[in-house]
């Protein structure tokens, strides 16, 4: 938990910055608490605006959001940023238990973060799954993931906890560098995961990881030597359980092609941002339905509903 409690200071000294600011334009009182959240709102609009101009200028490809379209992309996009990093991941984050249990649970999915991330991001998304059935693992990886083979064998030994203990299916679920590391562990090691679900993962490296340890570590630039290895040992054709979401506006995969897997796999959102690919609503219920498709492909041959209703499961 220490992402969260980083946050959660940053949070506190950006909102005492805001305050004294107010307090030197000449507000007081309510006014002064008014300024001071206006303050610290527009310099998180700046910053990911910002994300979201280099991201374009780095990245001309056509299926890229240009004008008011743009706009509207990063409107969507700076609401799903605000929930992350200023409450799901400083704060709900504590309130978060590693492992939940549904009342009759029918397979297990542990949710891999990624890059100065914890397992706030995954808030939203546990409870629908949850209800639909499935054991919910949250974990809390190094934020910085300077070693992908670390984080995959800390995904592993969550993966081997579970199916010892609870002998069900196994799905991972992974956002940007945990879809990476899902990866890893999908094609490398036991035990065997049934169902993948990528969202945003920089398979091909990504130019904003600059000197971020990208080269022999992680998080990878496109010409990153064990991601190149990786890549030609296990080709994403053989990736049978995979199911891989992203978006021509991601501001942080760069370009956003380098999130591709293979059309068989590829599943394109590109009205989301990076964040919007593992916060939107309608994408989690469209996850767990691929996810269903995967751990039980004989029930969806012949057309029966696998999962329950996400509204209508056990609370556990």
């Amino acid at each position: 938990m220490r992402l969260a409690l980083a946050l959660l200071l940053t949070l506190i000294l950006l909102a005492g910055v805001a305050w004294a600011f107010a307090e030197w334009l000449g507000a007081a009182g309510v006014v002064q608490a008014a300024s001071a959240i206006a303050l610290l709102l527009a310099f998180a609009a700046l910053l990911s605006a910002l994300g979201q101009v280099v991201a374009t200028v780095l990245d001309p490809d056509p299926m890229r959001a240009r004008g008011a379209n743009a706009g509207v992309v990063w409107a969507r996009e700076f609401g799903h940023f605000l929930w992350c990093f200023f409450l799901a991941q400083p704060l709900l984050s504590w309130l978060m238990a590693r492992t939940k249990v549904p009342h009759k649970p029918r397979a297990v999915v542990v949710f891999a973060h990624g890059f100065l991330c914890n397992r706030g991001l995954w808030w939203r998304w546990r409870s629908a799954w949850h209800r639909a059935g499935f054991v919910t693992v949250v974990l809390d990886l190094p934020p910085f993931y300077w070693s992908p083979e670390r984080n995959r064998k800390q995904l592993q030994d969550a993966l081997q906890q579970a199916a010892e203990r609870f002998r069900l299916p196994l799905c991972v679920v992974g956002h940007s560098m945990g879809g990476m590391i899902g990866r890893m562990q999908l094609c490398t090691a036991e035990p065997e995961i049934s169902a993948l679900v990528s969202l945003g993962a920089p398979f091909q490296g990504t130019l904003l990881a600059g000197q971020m340890g990208g080269l022999d570590h992680g998080p990878p630039v496109p010409h990153s030597p064990w991601m190149l290895a990786f890549n030609q040992r296990f080709p994403p054709v053989h990736d049978h359980r995979c199911v891989n979401f992203w978006s021509a506006n991601d501001c942080i995969v760069v370009p956003a092609s380098s999130c591709t897997l293979a059309a068989l796999h590829d599943r394109p959102k590109h009205h989301l941002g990076h964040m919007g690919l593992c916060q939107s609503k309608a994408l989690c219920l469209e996850a767990l339905a691929a996810a269903d498709r995967l751990l039980w492909p004989e029930m969806a041959q012949v057309g029966l509903e696998v999962s329950p209703s996400p509204q209508t499961g056990s609370a556990g």
